[in-house]
């Protein structure tokens, strides 16, 4: 049985990394065994058995990890339920209630935890009151799993090195590519269609200070008089499922003299995301932290060069061959890498020959497989 957030139905409708994953997981499995996917709704055809448990889709912070707690407290009786050799779960918030509770659980359900936290890489000088209450929060949970796994090594070693676990329980199990599904085979059609003439540069995520924004903002102003045609090309909202209302970035644009060169196309129907990755020149994604981001494997599948910060699960994913590290919170960084790759076609050409041939270190079958062995080991 696979439990992931209140929030974000399995596998997503527009945006959520983690459902993503999750999702993948349970076709992968439904192989081998019979897979529960807890969700807020069916959205899936390829899902034979959907555990529904009902919930809205908060904009208010607090009352998303109120709402993610209470979905949690409701699992409980479909796990009892169900009864499941194993269960994975994905996010702290509904997790906590469950593993609160768990003497309640059946006695031979196996519990495994993903972390997909970056909050475990950030350093002690930057850890602010709430990161400190979500490691306090996630430990306890990650404590009380049978098996934990994180999505970089350098996640492991931060719960390890702040106590929280043990070497043998946890491991690392990365994200994965999809070359099936993330390729250049769509040509510049979604290009062709938004009658974009020059070249995009494309970042993927939510819009937020941590993901980078506005030192991209920042960065685009400088490119833009050199390659006045660029179109910088954000995909995502504030927060994953949400409309993008009220975008606060458009201040930042309007000041920067760039709103000619900007596209905010907020969440996205997933079908239409490989599209827009072919459709560009460059992934962006100057991140303050990150785990293992999938906005990289997606740009590594479709063969893009990157540029980004080095930052715990970044530095894992790629190398200085296809991809520009810069330092965090630097503009001129980023204007100089992206004027770099667009003023180089020959540079461009071999920094995406690279991502292709680094997306394959991290191909979706061979990570799922882990999974799997994870599984059959819990319940050998």
């Amino acid at each position: 049985m696979l439990v992931c957030s209140s929030q974000v139905s399995v596998p997503p409708e527009k945006s959520g990394a983690v459902e993503v994953i999750a999702y993948e997981i349970a076709l992968h499995m439904g192989k081998h065994a019979d897979v529960f996917v807890v969700s807020r709704k069916p959205t899936s055809k390829n899902i034979k058995n959907y555990v529904v448990v009902g919930s809205k889709i908060r904009k208010s912070k607090f009352m998303a990890i109120a709402s993610d707690v209470v979905f949690g407290m409701k699992c409980i009786g479909k796990i009892r339920k169900e009864k499941p050799d194993i269960l994975h779960m994905h996010t702290t918030f509904t997790s906590f209630p469950i593993m609160l509770f768990r003497r309640f659980l059946p006695e031979n359900t196996k519990i495994v935890y993903t972390s997909h936290s970056p909050a475990w890489t950030v350093p002690d000088d930057e850890i602010g009151v709430a990161n400190r209450i979500f490691n306090k929060i996630e430990g306890y949970v990650i404590n009380r799993a049978d098996a934990v796994t994180a999505v970089a090594e350098a996640m492991r070693k931060g719960m390890l090195s702040r106590g929280v676990g043990n070497g043998k329980k946890i491991r690392t199990i990365e994200n994965f590519t999809q070359p099936d599904i993330f390729s250049k085979k769509y040509g510049k059609s979604w290009k062709i269609k938004h009658s974009i003439k020059g070249p995009v540069v494309l970042f993927v995520g939510k819009l937020t200070e941590t993901k980078g924004v506005p030192y991209i903002l920042d960065a685009a102003k400088n490119v833009k008089n050199n390659v006045p045609d660029v179109k910088f090309v954000f995909v995502g909202s504030l927060e994953h499922e949400h409309e993008l209302e009220g975008n606060p970035w458009m201040k930042t644009v309007y000041e920067n003299d760039i709103a000619s060169n900007v596209i905010f196309t907020g969440n996205v129907p997933f079908f239409e995301l490989p599209k827009i990755y072919s459709s560009s020149d460059i992934l962006v994604l100057p991140s303050l932290r990150e785990g293992m981001p999938l906005v990289i494997m997606e740009a590594l599948a479709t063969g893009l060069p990157i540029v980004t910060t080095h930052v715990s699960g970044t530095k894992e994913a790629v190398n200085e061959k296809c991809a520009i590290f810069v330092d965090r919170k630097n503009s001129t960084g980023i204007s100089n890498a992206v004027m770099k790759i667009l003023s180089n076609k020959k540079f461009a050409t071999m920094m995406s020959r690279e991502s292709k041939k680094m997306s394959k270190r991290f191909e979706k079958k061979n990570v799922l497989e882990k999974y799997h062995k994870l599984y059959k080991s819990m319940c050998d």
